[in-house]
């Protein structure tokens, strides 16, 4: 049995209604679709997007998912037709929904609300590693959190090849939190990184390695936090589109090219800047 989770179409609305079904599953259904518009509405313009999906079992149709927030938290749902329940299906299906909310939204926790009348997702939550966290007279709420979720803070100068490198280096070598990754990269990436620099470095045990990179956009993607290290961009260019995420400015001066002693004086805040950026980190 191959069960998967697709993009929700038109064409997939239009196969389930010229299934025949009987008028209570009909009835079900249409409770959870008119949960899904109003998830829909409400994140038109919102930060919290919906995302709906198709079920398929070994390449049929079987039902709909959903990962939205209309509650203030991330949760998961799914309707599959009768004559595919009780075949595992539906666990799959939810699994998938985790997956995607993990791997692809990057979604810290999932959470899956449940009726108390249906104890098959009772089952599949449990099943699947979900927490109760609350009970009240109509449904329980449970949540799973991402273990394997990491903070991504991205170290950013003008060109990547002194500033945001020594702290990038600087940075995985002190944190001791595996859930938090830290990379850098430039506005304008710049030439190779110079031998001088390189050995002025490794006096305070960071390593200045491979060519500079230059922003784009798996970068700001993966981000979860910009530190602008450099003086000489502002944090206004990360303030706009779809992966604006937190922005820190360190305004550390360049001196790349300036006298050993100067450049010294450069790492030395930026080794002061990144020790309390990591102290303050709790995550």
């Amino acid at each position: 049995m191959k069960v998967e989770i697709k993009h929700f179409e038109l064409k997939d609305y239009i196969t389930f209604l010229k299934l025949k079904i009987s008028p209570a599953t009909r009835k079900e259904f249409s409770r959870s679709l008119m949960g899904y518009l109003i998830s829909g509405i409400k994140s038109v313009g919102s930060k919290n997007k919906y995302h709906r999906f198709s079920i398929y079992s070994d390449s049929k149709f079987v039902g709909f998912g959903a990962i939205f927030n209309l509650k203030g938290f991330y949760e998961i749902s799914l309707f599959t037709l009768p004559q595919f329940r009780g075949k595992g299906i539906a666990t799959e299906a939810a699994r998938k929904l985790v997956e995607y909310s993990f791997k692809n939204l990057r979604l810290k926790k999932i959470c899956g609300t449940v009726d108390h009348n249906n104890p098959a997702l009772l089952i599949i939550a449990k099943r699947l590693g979900f927490r109760l966290i609350e009970e009240n007279s109509g449904e329980k709420i449970f949540e799973k959190q991402n273990t394997e979720r990491t903070f991504n803070i991205l170290f950013v100068c003008r060109h990547n090849r002194f500033r945001s490198q020594v702290a990038e280096d600087y940075f995985n070598k002190v944190n001791k939190n595996k859930h938090i990754v830290a990379k850098s990269a430039g506005i304008f990436p710049g030439p190779p990184i110079s031998e001088r620099l390189k050995t002025i470095a490794k006096k305070f045990g960071i390593r200045l390695n491979g060519r500079p990179r230059g922003v784009d956009v798996n970068l700001l993607k993966w981000q979860d936090m910009i530190v602008a290290v450099s003086d000489d961009i502002s944090s206004k260019l990360f303030n706009y589109g779809p992966y604006r995420n937190k922005v820190v400015e360190w305004k550390i001066e360049d001196e790349y090219e300036g006298l050993d002693e100067k450049i010294e004086d450069r790492i030395k805040r930026i080794i002061k800047k990144v020790d309390g950026l990591v102290k303050g980190l709790k995550i």
